[in-house]
């Protein structure tokens, strides 16, 4: 497959400026593509909604008052979908996670990167957050095929890619022994609508 180098031209890289889960996603020329905002609750589950920047909501991950795959829900502006449904394996074996644009283009994530399997091409690629000792912090970002920068395919990937992060910090604070945020892992299945729906 092709892999991605934020550097070529026909990709558009997008930099979580706050957070994985917080704050604008801007692209490389410094506009706002997206706003996250997470609502972090004593009582009931955290929220992260996905905006456009005039406000028009793309969607909301409940993340479940469990921390757990099973109990987390993707809302889109006309339909609710388990995540389970929404980013789903083909198989129990697999490690690639699928999902679907609104469009109906049927992607999936392979650790880091996404891949449209019909022209076998690494669409996008996500680059996590580092935190640094004795320099600046550098920021998550996800680098996208100009081609797949349609919101109809942008917004599947980009809460799809949430909610693969959400699941690797999940399974690390779990190995460290923080406990009680591991998730479990949620099975396969289609289905979906509004952004998006399950993989075949």
């Amino acid at each position: 497959m092709q892999h991605v180098y934020s550097y070529q031209p026909n990709y558009i890289t997008f930099t979580f400026t706050e957070g994985v889960f917080e704050g604008p996603v801007v692209d490389a020329a410094g506009r706002v593509a997206y706003v996250l905002l997470t609502e972090k609750r004593f009582v009931g589950s955290n929220t992260t909604t996905i905006t456009r920047p005039n406000g028009d909501v793309v969607g909301m991950i409940d993340w479940g008052s469990l921390s757990q795959w099973k109990h987390r829900t993707v809302m889109f502006p006309n339909t609710t979908v388990r995540a389970s449904d929404f980013l789903s394996k083909k198989d129990f074996w697999s490690s690639s996670r699928w999902f679907r644009s609104s469009d109906g283009r049927d992607l999936f994530w392979k650790r880091l990167e996404c891949h449209d399997p019909t022209n076998e091409t690494t669409v996008a690629s996500y680059e996590r957050e580092r935190r640094r000792l004795f320099r600046k912090d550098r920021p998550a970002t996800l680098t996208v095929l100009r081609s797949y920068c349609d919101p109809r395919i942008l917004d599947a990937i980009l809460i799809s890619g949430l909610l693969m992060e959400k699941k690797r910090k999940e399974q690390e604070r779990s190995a460290d022994g923080d406990g009680g945020d591991g998730g479990g892992d949620g099975g396969g299945g289609g289905g979906g609508g509004g952004g998006g729906g399950g993989g075949s």
